[in-house]
C-alpha cells in the first residue's frame, strides 16, 4: 500500500513543480516582456482597473476605438464608430448604410468630415428623396485601422448588425494579402493582444507558458 502512495507522490510532485515553474516563468514574462500599453488592454478585456486605452480589445474581433479615450472626444461616438451619434432603433424613413473596412475607411490622417462615408452621405442626401422612398440617409463609418476581412465579418455579425443597416459596404484588401506577399511578414496586433496570441510567437516556449498559465 505504501508503494502505491509513493508512486502517486512521484507523479503528483513533479506535476506541482512543473505548474509552479510555469507560473514563475509566465509572471516573469508579464513583468518584463509585456509593454504597459498591452497590459492595459489586457486589463480592459478582463474588466480590471485600468487607464482608458485608445483601443478596446474584443473576444470575437480585433479591437475597436474607445469612445472614452480623451483624444477621441468628439470624433468617436457612443456606439464606437467615427462621426456623429445615431439612434437605435432607426427611423423607418431613414436609409442607413454602414461602411466597414480598414484604415482607408476609418480615414486615418484626415478629420472625421473628410472620410468617404461622409462624402457618400452628402451625395446621397441630396438625391435620396428623388430616387427612393426614404426621406433621409445616414452613412455610418465603422472602419477600423488594421482590420482584415475576418475581423470585419466578426465586427458586423456581433456588433454592427444591431445598428440596423439597410446596406453594408465592405472595403477590404491590403490587410488580407500583405502578410503573405512579403517573406517573413506577419500580423502584429500587440496593441490589442499580447504576443502569445500570434502564430509566430506561439513557437516560443516561454510565450506558450505565459499563454496557458498566468494569462
Amino acid at each position: 500500500m505504501m508503494n502505491f502512495y509513493k508512486k502517486i507522490l512521484f507523479i503528483i510532485i513533479p506535476i506541482i513543480i512543473w505548474i509552479s515553474m510555469l507560473e514563475i516563468f509566465s509572471f516573469f514574462i508579464w513583468s518584463i516582456r509585456i509593454s504597459d500599453y498591452t497590459k492595459n488592454n489586457i486589463k480592459a478585456l478582463c474588466r480590471q482597473n485600468f487607464e482608458e486605452p485608445k483601443d478596446l480589445p474584443n473576444t470575437f474581433w480585433h479591437h475597436e476605438p474607445n469612445p472614452a479615450y480623451q483624444k477621441y472626444e468628439g470624433i468617436i461616438n457612443s456606439k464606437g464608430t467615427k462621426g456623429e451619434d445615431f439612434l437605435i432603433p432607426k427611423s423607418k424613413s431613414e436609409l442607413r448604410i454602414i461602411c466597414i473596412g480598414d484604415s482607408t475607411t476609418e480615414g486615418i490622417g484626415v478629420s472625421p468630415n473628410e472620410t468617404f462615408p461622409v462624402f457618400l452621405e452628402e451625395k446621397l442626401g441630396a438625391v435620396i428623396k428623388e430616387i427612393s422612398g426614404y426621406k433621409t440617409v445616414k452613412v455610418i463609418n465603422a472602419g477600423i485601422r488594421s482590420h482584415n476581412s475576418a475581423f470585419n465579418l466578426s465586427y458586423l455579425a456581433f456588433r454592427l448588425i444591431h445598428y440596423q443597416p439597410d446596406i453594408v459596404i465592405i472595403k477590404t484588401s491590403y490587410n488580407d494579402y500583405l502578410p503573405y506577399c512579403i517573406p517573413g511578414m506577419r500580423f502584429d496586433y500587440t496593441n490589442a493582444f499580447p504576443r502569445p496570441y500570434h502564430f509566430e510567437s506561439c513557437r516560443n516556449p516561454f510565450w506558450l507558458i505565459a499563454r496557458y498559465s498566468f494569462f
